[in-house]
């Protein structure tokens, strides 16, 4: 007799079957219970516990995946195909090349991965519901023309598979079909009782089996979640195997009416009412609470919130289960987040095996192979952490890789990289040189593992035999094999168990799909374009999992898989329109009407809209009413997101259940220790001294939290002296955390190597050096002709690229500094003519200043020395005294700015005039900013005289401030007309007011001043002030503008901490200064 037990959701349908077990235990009877494979093991383990070891005498608890091993291991016949899932697909991809020429409809798409996987899965769904391809031949002609082509080309694909699956012992999707025409002559289940439970629904293959054991067996006792008298549509996805079983053989119904799980009458009237349109509405009490949350981040730290309060009412971690309609949509964020507040949890959902470090490496290193060594390739390559090479030299690597963009066969030529680690720099310092050897130690063992896979892989009539045994030997001699089992070791030390289960799998299916490849594939020859394509296929189809490692954990999991009826609390995770419950979007091959169609000629091929909206409804109910006490519903309600229409029948079933936004409670903000470090830099005072009263004083922990505040304090130095740079204090002078962040951390950016302006400026720099020096002969300037400004900035700008370059050469960067030489040739006219008719001379050019040239005493006591670097420094004699005049050469576009320098910017080169006065004993005569920014070949210079004139005057027009003396600005420029210099004299011999001048006794005082506001800098510094408060007084002047801190801060673009004033001002004197 075959009995049909059903009942709804907590009817007690498991109970019935292990209580019916109990008496068939007892009474001295053999039983085989069937369940689903993820049930498994929590199914002996309520077996075992109820009625101890020595139920396994009589009674098996086997799957149907399972079942016909066991039989064949008893009776004989044991053969299985000799391909998994991916083997399948693999043969699947060999099946649409063969045929691709031949089809229709789908030729175009023949080759897509996606497709593959879909006629697999299609063909595998044919397998399952009976169908073969002569039926599906004999509807073609009763099918609309619409689409009879799609039913021709599925089944010219079924029959090539079919053809090439024979050549493996037949397709292990066949196994079940098989089995059920061989256990007619195996009497397995004579005189058994067979249980069935847990199941939705069955597919034809299993119905078959069905049908068979109840032919043979005692009784059979099948489980369904169904109720005859619902009118909801919550049951439609399993009456249709309710109806299907008391085909082939008598049944008697059990009916199950009394809702037992439910130990609340709000959870029962869920139950109950949860799809009806016109239920009444019923008091939550406290078993239901909904959460509404602005991320998915949020969402996890809600559920572990919940958790948390749960356990603090007394509940066990295994006695709560979170449940999300695709639990991989939150992989690494519920785990972690559970992780962070000292929740075990296990997962059920397994990980996708080509996300894996292993199958990455091997993954990379063909695709490297495939697309000529990209890149973005190859630093998959190094990161996975399989190449051998020590995590610094990984590092080093694969950033000057990207400073570089090393892409091509450079990656498996045996030449040394010769290019500096930290771009255009023509001479390389000794850490520089250091790093180029440990990059090319590096680079020789990716060179040596690299090199001799690509010969193996794009040798001529290579195969996929030959490909399949060339990545095993290069699996081997990267080590590999070790390096998993030491990964592994690792993760046992430290007790992460699971990590180190999924590691010791991870081998044994990398190697099976190497010989997967092998089997299907064979001689066929190969590319390594079609090597990645089947490899890629192949590893979409493994997961890796593991079982329940602690005896008290959450459950984590698929609303589809996770079976948790006997949870006190349920947390729905994600509960959003079109999320949970999941759209019924179709994403086969067929379309509903054409599904529809070919069900009137007795082919299923497909669930329709319908069948699948019907499963989400069943899902959902399945889900919300698995606890016994509570039901807590998370969802996210920032747009464009909303709750499901789930979600709000439930609001509406239940009008006066909780309802909270997460983070609006005390609770939220400090449900954990690690919650509370997280928030407290955020909390008021009186929320702060509430947890210290509570035990939990998290100042010390915040201090370690991610910078969220702008109050950043280092520990005060104890040093006796400083050596700063100008550079130095204006970044400090912008903002004290940038400096931090800079100088402190010394935190730096990945750059590609780019002859950019930085670049540009070196280059400049240097070319002008190295001209204007070979100029100055005898104590004076020697003008220059055009010719010979031309044939020596040629041969300067070819010298500096071979420096640079090392001899290999750099097209585009030869192709900048070649642009560059036009306007650098203007540049250096305009400079050699000005000096021409100067009475100052060039004396010094790159001048090192040490720091003892200028010596600042802080209020505090700090010694400070000023060290930086010159541009120029011209001279001029008058009488017995000698003049200075700085110049700088800016190739940004920095100009002199007294707003500026009254804020501490642009200190710089009045540093370096006083120092040098100081050291030297001479006078100011002020300081030049000369504009050298040359675009890297974004403008052209003009070809005629007159708008080469104009170009050049509004191009290379001077700031700056100068000894208001006319004899020394004249000696400057003859007639002082402001060509050359930021002053101009009116017809009475003084200065217009325009200029920008300044007595001796203004500068004096601006020595002072500058000198105190060091001082003042060196304090805070040393005191240990890196406050977030950047400085923005215009757009030209902007800390934020180009910060490089910006993800480390951030803070940035938050106007409110914005200074538009310094602390501390520059003096500078009268108005005129």
């Amino acid at each position: 007799m075959l009995y049909r037990v059903c009942g709804r959701s907590g009817s007690g349908k498991t109970e019935y079957m292990l209580s019916l077990l109990g008496d068939i235990i007892s009474s001295g009877g053999d039983a085989v219970v069937i369940v689903p494979e993820q049930q498994s093991l929590d199914y002996e383990r309520l077996v075992f516990t109820r009625f101890g070891d020595r139920a396994n005498l009589r009674c098996e608890i086997l799957n149907f995946e399972r079942l016909p091993n066991r039989t064949y291991r008893e009776y004989g016949g044991l053969s299985a195909s000799s391909l998994d899932k991916a083997g399948r697909d693999m043969l699947m991809a060999t099946a649409l090349e063969n045929v691709a020429e031949d089809l229709e409809v789908y030729k175009n798409v023949a080759s897509d991965v996606d497709f593959v996987k879909n006629a697999a899965g299609q063909v595998a769904l044919l397998k399952q519901n009976g169908i073969s391809t002569e039926m599906l031949e004999n509807a073609i002609e009763a099918l609309p023309r619409s689409f009879a082509g799609k039913i021709g080309d599925i089944a010219k694909i079924a029959k090539e598979y079919e053809k090439l699956s024979s050549q493996f012992g037949g397709d292990s999707a066949d196994s079940l079909t098989t089995y059920a025409e061989k256990l007619e002559k195996m009497p397995f289940f004579e005189e058994k009782t067979v249980i069935i439970d847990s199941f939705y629904s069955f597919t034809c293959q299993e119905h078959r089996i069905i049908d068979a054991i109840a032919r043979q067996a005692r009784d059979v006792y099948i489980s369904f979640l169904y109720d005859p008298e619902d009118r909801t549509g919550t049951f439609d996805e399993t009456e249709g195997s309710f109806l299907r079983v008391s085909r082939v053989v008598k049944t008697k119904d059990i009916i199950l009416p009394v809702n037992h799980r439910a130990s609340s009458s709000a959870l029962a009237f869920a139950e109950e009412h949860i799809w009806k349109s016109t239920a009444d509405t019923a008091d939550a009490g406290d078993s239901l609470h909904f959460v509404a949350c602005r991320s998915l981040f949020e969402e996890c730290e809600a559920a572990a919130a919940e958790v948390t309060r749960l356990i603090g009412q007394g509940m066990r971690m295994r006695d709560i289960a979170i449940i999300a309609r695709t639990s991989s949509q939150y992989d690494g964020v519920i785990d972690a987040v559970l992780t962070k507040h000292g929740i075990t949890a296990f997962m059920s959902s397994k990980d996708e095996l080509a996300e894996k470090p292993l199958p990455v490496f091997l993954l990379s290193a063909v695709e490297a192979c495939a697309d000529g060594f990209s890149l973005p390739v190859m630093k998959k390559y190094i990161k996975s952490g399989y190449t051998g090479l020590p995590p610094q030299k990984s590092r080093l690597l694969i950033r000057y890789a990207s400073t570089w963009d090393i892409r091509g066969k450079a990656w498996i030529k045996n030449e040394p990289w010769l290019a500096n680690p930290d771009g255009y720099i023509e001479e390389a310092t000794e850490r520089q040189k250091r790093e180029l050897a440990d990059v090319n130690s590096a680079k020789n063992v990716v060179c040596e593992q690299l090199s001799a896979l690509y010969d193996a892989l794009c040798a001529k009539n290579a195969t996929f035999s030959d490909c399949a045994s060339a990545l095993y030997t290069h699996l081997v001699s990267c080590g590999a094999d070790k390096a998993t089992v030491r990964k592994a070791e690792y993760c046992r030390s430290i007790g992460d168990e699971d990590g180190a289960q999924k590691l010791t799998q991870l081998w044994g299916l990398v190697i099976s799909v190497l010989e997967q490849l092998s089997m299907v594939c064979g001689d066929s020859k190969a590319t390594p374009e079609r090597l990645l394509f089947m490899l890629r296929l192949a590893f979409s189809e493994y997961k890796v999992g593991t079982i329940p490692l602690f005896s008290d954990a959450v459950t984590v999991g698929d609303a589809s898989m996770v079976r948790s009826g006997n949870v006190r609390a349920a947390i729905l995770l994600g509960v959003n329109d079109g999320v949970f419950p999941a759209s019924a979007e179709n994403s086969g091959l067929l379309c509903d009407d054409e599904l529809a169609a070919l069900e009137q000629h007795g082919i299923n091929m497909g669930d329709t809209s319908k069948k699948r909206r019907a499963q989400e409804k069943l899902y959902f109910y399945v889900a919300a009413t698995s606890p016994t006490e509570k039901l807590t519903v998370i969802y996210n309600d920032a747009r464009p997101s909303r709750p499901s229409i789930a979600a709000l029948h439930l609001m509406r079933l239940f009008p006066d259940a909780k309802r909270t936004s997460f983070g609006d409670s005390f609770f939220d903000i400090s449900f954990s220790p690690e919650a509370a470090a997280e928030n407290i830099l955020a909390m008021p005072e009186d929320i702060v001294a509430r947890l210290a009263s509570m035990g939990l004083d998290m100042t010390g922990r915040a201090e370690a939290s991610p910078l969220c505040d702008t109050n950043a304090i280092i520990s005060k130095s104890t040093a006796s002296g400083l050596y700063l740079s100008p550079s130095r204090l204006e970044k400090y002078t912008y903002c004290a955390f940038s400096y931090f962040g800079r100088y402190i951390l010394k935190l730096t950016q990945n750059k590609k190597a780019a002859f950019d302006y930085p670049e540009i400026g070196t280059f400049v720099h240097r070319i002008l050096e190295l001209f204007m020096a070979s100029r100055v002969k005898n104590g004076g300037f020697v003008p220059p002709s055009d010719d010979e400004i031309k044939t020596e900035v040629d041969r300067l700008t070819d010298e500096y690229i071979l420096s640079v370059c090392k001899g290999k050469g750099d097209r585009r960067f030869r192709y900048i500094c070649t642009r560059l030489k036009n306007t650098l040739f203007l540049l250096i006219r305009n400079i050699s003519d000005e000096l021409s008719g100067s009475g100052f001379v060039p004396v010094a050019f790159e001048r090192k200043l040490t720091g003892d040239e200028t010596v600042v005493y802080s209020p505090g006591g700090m010694r400070v020395n000023v060290c930086g670097t010159v541009d120029r420094v011209d001279e001029y004699k008058r009488g017995g005294e000698i003049y200075i005049r700085v110049v700088d050469y800016k190739t940004g576009s920095t100009v002199f700015s007294k707003k500026a320098l009254k804020e501490g910017l642009g200190l710089q080169m009045l540093m370096y005039l006083f120092s040098l006065c100081r050291k030297e004993n001479k006078l100011p005569a002020g300081v030049l900013y000369v504009p050298a920014s040359l675009a890297p070949g974004k403008e052209s210079t003009p070809d005629e005289a007159a708008d080469i004139d104009k170009y050049v005057k509004k191009r290379f027009k001077r700031s700056g401030i100068i000894l208001a003396d006319t004899e020394i600005a004249d000696a400057m420029e003859k007639g002082v007309c402001g060509i050359y210099l930021p002053a101009k004299l009116k017809k009475d011999e003084t200065f217009d007011y325009r200029s920008s001048v300044a007595t001796v006794e203004q500068l004096g005082k601006l020595k002072l001043s500058v000198e105190n506001y060091i001082g003042k800098l060196a304090d805070e510094l040393t005191g240990g002030n890196m406050n977030v408060s950047p400085l923005k007084l215009d757009d030209s002047h902007n800390a934020c503008r180009f910060c490089d801190m910006k993800t480390v801060c951030r803070l940035a673009g938050d106007n409110s901490i914005c200074r538009e004033h310094s602390e501390n001002q520059i003096e500078m004197g009268d108005d005129n200064a």
